[in-house]
């Protein structure tokens, strides 16, 4: 199955769009402004064989809300609803659940977690990213994006645990 991830932001928002069944295989990364990715997710399904979005979603800490936060649950619903395709919300404790095994970790934690799942197969000091001359599979990651990967990464794992259950 092939998913797209998307880390939304007030202004910019993160996608990845990730493949499951050829495990480790990122089909396409990209970070614009929100109006043009609404404008792209309204395709990008057919484009790309996308069944599924596994979107980032914001979670309450009993803390004082920004306006910045509010944006971002606006367009998180307005992304997925110009996709029209089914969705899961993930919690940023859930992707460091399932990365880290336990609900607490730094975003670097999260990075390093996922760069270990990925076959260090570029040049360079980090391999599984690479460097220009030999990209690896995480080649391109950057920002944003790595928080978009976590979500997809996470989805999929999570999804692969309730198939063997089942």
């Amino acid at each position: 199955m092939r998913v797209l991830a998307i880390d939304p932001g007030p202004l910019l928002s993160a996608a990845v769009i990730y493949d499951d069944a050829t495990p480790h295989e990122i089909i396409e990364i990209w970070h614009t402004e929100n109006e043009d990715m609404r404008a792209q997710l309204k395709t990008v399904g057919a484009w790309y064989e996308v069944e599924h979005i596994a979107l980032e979603m914001v979670q309450s800490y009993g803390m004082g809300a920004s306006h910045e936060l509010f944006d971002t649950v606006l367009w998180a619903g307005r992304l997925v609803e110009a996709a029209g395709l089914p969705f899961t919300k993930i919690f940023r404790p859930t992707v460091k659940t399932c990365l880290l095994g336990r609900a607490r970790g730094t975003d670097a934690e999260v990075r390093a977690a996922l760069i270990r799942r990925f076959p260090p197969t570029g040049g360079g000091k980090e391999p599984e990213v690479g460097t220009r001359n030999q990209p690896g599979p995480l080649w391109g990651v950057t920002a944003d994006l790595w928080a978009a990967l976590a979500v997809a990464v996470t989805f999929t794992e999570q999804r692969a645990a309730k198939r063997r259950r089942a």
